[in-house]
C-alpha cells in the first residue's frame, strides 16, 4: 500500500493542514465538490491521483495511515465557531512524502480495505456426458 499511502499524503499536504478528513479524500478520489473547487484543489496535480480507488476505500484507508503516525489531527475552529479536527502530515509523513522512501505494508490486509474488491465470480461448472466420458468446463 505504499503507492496509495504516498497519494494520500500528497492529497493531505495539498490541503495545507486546514481541512478535516473529507477534503483530502475527495481530492484523492477525484471528486470535485464545492469545497474542493473553492480551494482550487481540482487544479492540483494530486487531484484524482487515487481515482482507481473509491471514496469509501480512501475513507477506510486514512485511519490506518493516521495510526502509523504519518498523519496527525489537531483541534481547529472555523470563524463561525464550528470545531473540527484538522488533518496534516506529521514529521514522519513529511519525510516519507519528500524522500519517497519507505514502505507502507499491511499484512494481512484489513477487512475494511476490501470494499473495492469485486466479489470472486462463482465458478460455473457444466457437466456434459458424451459417450461415457465426463467433462467439466
Amino acid at each position: 500500500f505504499t503507492a496509495e499511502c504516498l497519494i494520500l499524503l500528497d492529497c493531505v499536504f495539498a490541503c495545507g493542514g486546514f481541512t478535516g478528513r473529507g477534503v483530502p479524500l475527495q481530492v484523492a478520489a477525484g471528486h470535485s465538490s464545492q469545497q474542493v473547487r473553492s480551494k482550487k484543489l481540482h487544479q492540483h496535480r494530486a487531484f484524482g491521483s487515487g481515482g482507481a480507488k473509491s471514496h469509501s476505500w480512501w475513507k477506510a484507508f486514512l485511519p490506518h495511515v493516521l495510526q502509523r503516525g504519518l498523519l496527525q489531527e489537531k483541534p481547529a475552529r472555523l470563524a463561525s465557531g464550528f470545531s473540527y479536527a484538522a488533518i496534516s502530515l506529521s514529521e514522519a509523513g513529511h519525510t516519507m512524502l519528500q524522500t519517497r522512501c519507505g514502505s507502507f505494508l499491511m499484512c494481512p490486509v484489513p477487512e475494511d480495505l476490501n470494499v473495492d474488491k469485486a466479489p470472486a465470480p462463482s465458478p460455473s461448472v457444466t457437466v456434459v456426458r458424451s459417450s461415457g466420458v465426463l467433462c467439466s468446463a
